[in-house]
């Protein structure tokens, strides 16, 4: 044991070898190019103004080579001129030491002409001295569809549907089980999302044991899918694996010096029709899951066609309203809610909010379909729709308004889309709209997304001038320290959390804590759900509030009803 000591003490004394590094540079950098995980890596020799770059990003990007002279100029002519100045200016400030790191998103063209949305992440290495030696770091291509959960190391919700189509095409029957965590957003709440993340890693092995390192995927939030076949394993087979899970999470999940106690909830149910749609799988498992959830004990919950045919009327109506999607956004329209100011009453923003109306089953309140509808790939196109169309609308609020704010919220299924910047800063553009009258509300769904994909969200965000907000603040998976890890320049607190707010010293005490935080970290704080003076009174006066939206002030109007509501609120003011 001794000797194994001291040969380690002594390999830990050795200098490293920086002749032989030297010498074996180029092969050391390929080596890491290819193994850089779809990053494109690159150095940059600063004193000599030569980089090396990977060969991916000079095929992709059709480069002049891999050894590169005078690169950031070469690099700067391929993004998109809007965005040219940005990354210029960020350059500079990195050379100049005015910041750490290079960290910026923008548009460049690849070799076909087309630009796609990139991250570049970089920073400087000194020499001994402190002089600058090299810029190295590495650019990520949202383009290129990744099938990986970042935080878990599973695949995810693209990948599941790969996989599920595959086995429809080999005729294969298979059980698929998902299960969530119940209430994990007190473990975010209490330790941190990082030390959440870490506990979600944990949980992954965890399924990937149970399925014997097979076939398991991460979809949203905390819910995962397992997919076993049916030639392989047996229901009882599965209920058995469930519950040993099930077992370890109750004795509790230790680290870092805790021990986290977690139960969980699952839906099973068995693929012997191959004729039903991928997506009509997942949306009735995410539907019979949700149920599931509100229920005390662990048991699995049994999806079978006698649920469906139960409420087959309730599916057809869904099924009918997401094939409106395809029929050019058939039935679906935006109403807009005001927001108004908390000191004088004058309008500020509005929040755009989808509706659907058609035959053969008329208005269908919104809470009937849009959770559905998130958990359906398809909702990207109607989230786009809804952008445009909410754009296009508020066109004449804003002649009016030039300041104003219109609020859009995002789904889950768009922040997760490798194309939604980009496809963002197309609508933009195509409608001439300007970005600094766009502020993008993040929802509760949105939460489930991985705290790195919020924090370049919003990052890219604002490098277009679009500003975000936190939205259902004070519910479900919000807490103190979400506000303060995502760089949004505003929270909305959910109606739930001020009803009685007057009477419940322990509300009283959080809104406190919530909005001075707030207002410390320069962010706007817009109270939603205000529905008497007297609760808009109570408020102002207890708490700091910049912004309010309720059923006090209007309830959501169409475009027109919405336009003479606005035109009327500023006759109003001009008295």
């Amino acid at each position: 044991m001794a000797l194994v000591e001291d040969k380690y003490d002594n390999f830990k004394e050795d200098p490293i070898d920086r002749g032989k590094i030297g010498e074996y540079f180029s092969s050391i950098f390929d080596v890491f190019s290819h193994t850089a995980n779809g990053k494109y890596v690159f150095i940059m020799n600063i004193p000599n103004n030569y980089a090396y770059w990977s060969s991916e990003a000079v095929s992709y990007f059709g480069l002049p080579s891999n050894r590169m002279y005078n690169p950031i100029e070469v690099w700067g002519e391929k993004i998109n001129p809007h965005d040219r100045e940005m990354f210029y200016e960020d350059i500079k400030s990195l050379l100049e030491k005015r910041i750490d790191e290079h960290n910026l998103t923008y548009r460049i063209k690849n070799k076909n002409g087309d630009y796609v949305t990139c991250t570049c992440r970089g920073c400087i290495i000194y020499d001994d001295n402190g002089e600058m030696l090299y810029f190295a770091g590495n650019v990520i291509n949202h383009q290129k569809s990744e099938l990986i959960d970042p935080v878990t190391g599973l695949r995810n919700r693209d990948g599941l549907f790969a996989c599920m189509n595959d086995l429809k095409k080999e005729n294969k029957k298979y059980y698929f089980l998902m299960a969530g965590l119940k209430q994990f957003y007190k473990v975010n709440y209490a330790y941190g999302y990082d030390f959440g993340n870490q506990i979600l890693g944990i949980i992954a092995d965890m399924w990937r044991e149970m399925n014997d390192n097979g076939v398991v995927f991460r979809t949203e939030g905390t819910k995962a899918v397992l997919i076993f076949e049916m030639d392989k394993y047996s229901k009882r087979d599965v209920e058995k694996k469930y519950k040993e899970i099930s077992d370890k999470l109750k004795q509790g999940i230790e680290y870092n010096g805790c021990k986290v106690f977690l139960s969980i909830y699952a839906c099973l149910y068995e693929s012997t029709n191959l004729d039903l749609d991928v997506n009509t799988i997942y949306n009735c498992a995410m539907y019979a899951t949700n149920k599931k959830k509100k229920e005390e004990n662990d048991e699995i919950f049994l999806v079978t066609e006698n649920l469906f045919s139960g409420n087959k009327i309730f599916m057809e109506k869904l099924s009918y309203i997401r094939n409106c999607i395809h029929k050019n956004f058939m039935g679906f329209y935006l109403v807009y809610q005001p927001i108004v100011s908390a000191d004088t009453g004058e309008l500020t923003g509005a929040e755009a909010l989808i509706r659907w109306k058609g035959e053969p089953y008329g208005f269908v309140p919104p809470n009937e379909f849009i959770e559905w509808l998130e958990g359906d790939t398809i909702f990207y196109d109607l989230g786009n729709w809804i952008i445009r169309q909410a754009i296009r609308d508020t066109k004449e609020l804003i002649e009016i308004y030039p300041d104003i704010l219109v609020n859009i919220n995002l789904a889950y299924p768009q922040l997760q889309n490798l194309r939604f910047n980009s496809d963002l800063s197309d609508i933009l553009e195509e409608e001439g709209f300007n970005p600094q009258n766009l502020n993008l509300e993040l929802t509760e769904r949105c939460k489930f997304s991985n705290i790195d994909t919020l924090r370049s969200s919003i990052a890219f965000f604002k490098s277009l001038g679009i500003s975000s907000a936190l939205d259902d603040f004070g519910t479900g998976y919000s807490a103190l320290d979400l506000m303060v890890e995502l760089q949004v320049d505003e929270i909305k607190i959910d109606k739930s959390f001020i009803q009685d707010i007057d009477k419940d010293i322990s509300r009283q005490s959080l809104l406190k804590a919530i909005t001075t935080c707030a207002h410390e970290l320069g962010k706007r704080v817009c109270v939603e759900g205000i529905e008497t003076e007297v609760m808009a009174g109570y408020l102002y006066n207890h708490f700091e509030i910049t912004k309010y939206q309720g059923y006090y002030f209007s309830k959501p109007l169409e475009k027109q009803d919405f336009i003479d509501w606005v035109k009327k609120n500023k006759e109003d003011f001009a008295k």
